[in-house]
Parts: C-alpha cells; sequence; structure tokens
C-alpha cells in the first residue's frame, strides 16, 4: 500500500507571462518600437516546448492571434555576432526551430539586429505583424502616423 505524500510539491512555473522583461538593449529598443507603434499586447520569453529533439524554445516576443487563425507569433530579434547567429551552428539550429514553428502553425517573424536601425526593414516587419494582429487598413494608419519609425 502506497502511503500517501506528506505534502504536495508544486509545480515549477515560469515568471509570469505578463511581465514585459527584455534580454538586452537591442530587445529594450524593440519593445520601445512595438509599444510606439501600438503592438503591446506581448509577452516576452514564452516558453514554446517542441519536444525532442528540439526542446524548447523562447521567442524575445510573443502575441496571441486575436483571429485564431495561428497559433501565435513569434519575434526573434537575431545578433549576428560569433557566438549567436554569425555562428553557422547556431543558425543553422535556429533555422530547424523556427521552420518546426511554422509547420505549427506559428508566424515566425526574425529581425536582425541591424535591421532596428533600417526604417523600411522595421516598417516590413511591423506590416506584417500588423496585418496579423489588427488588419490590413488599421496596420496602413499605424505606419503612416508613425512618422518616427525605426528611430531608436
Amino acid at each position: 500500500m502506497e502511503s500517501p505524500a506528506s505534502h504536495e510539491i508544486p509545480p515549477r512555473l515560469p515568471a509570469s507571462q505578463d511581465s514585459k522583461q527584455t534580454v538586452n538593449l537591442n530587445e529594450e529598443s524593440l519593445k520601445a518600437m512595438l509599444d510606439k507603434a501600438g503592438f503591446n499586447g506581448y509577452r516576452t520569453q514564452v516558453p514554446i516546448e517542441l519536444g525532442r529533439p528540439l526542446g524548447t524554445t523562447l521567442p524575445d516576443f510573443y502575441f496571441e492571434d486575436p483571429n485564431g487563425i495561428k497559433d501565435g507569433v513569434c519575434i526573434y530579434l537575431d545578433g549576428m555576432s560569433e557566438a549567436l547567429h554569425g555562428n553557422p551552428e547556431t543558425a543553422q539550429r535556429d533555422r530547424i526551430i523556427r521552420e518546426e514553428l511554422r509547420c505549427r502553425n506559428y508566424e515566425v517573424i526574425e529581425i536582425t539586429r541591424g535591421q532596428l536601425d533600417d526604417r523600411e526593414a522595421m516598417v516590413r516587419h511591423f506590416r506584417r505583424l500588423g496585418r496579423i494582429l489588427v488588419g490590413r487598413d488599421r496596420t496602413e494608419s499605424i505606419i503612416e502616423s508613425f512618422a518616427e519609425f525605426g528611430e531608436r
């Protein structure tokens, strides 16, 4: 006969998913741009379990799809240093993870560090994000009214 546990051990939970904490200054810059554009329904570092052999991925920013068409929108901000995406092995692993997310019905937006200073690149990324989150018409008005878009 099994003896009952003397006390339950609560499950280990991640930090509050409502937190909007960033990991570095580049993420902080992207966060400021998202907020300025009105895309503030995100969460940061939301774990998405992909199973073996890929494990868990942590998008830098995650949005629920308000229309339920996608399982979510994952934004990754990629640094290009030797240790990160400048490393072919890291870049290959990230490509595999992101393709798996796409196969599982997630929208994946990849922004390189250099694009944070490129107004046109950020407009393209935000246009894509906006069409999912708020629709085409509202996205275009957000882009037009965001005169200093991409400036940090």
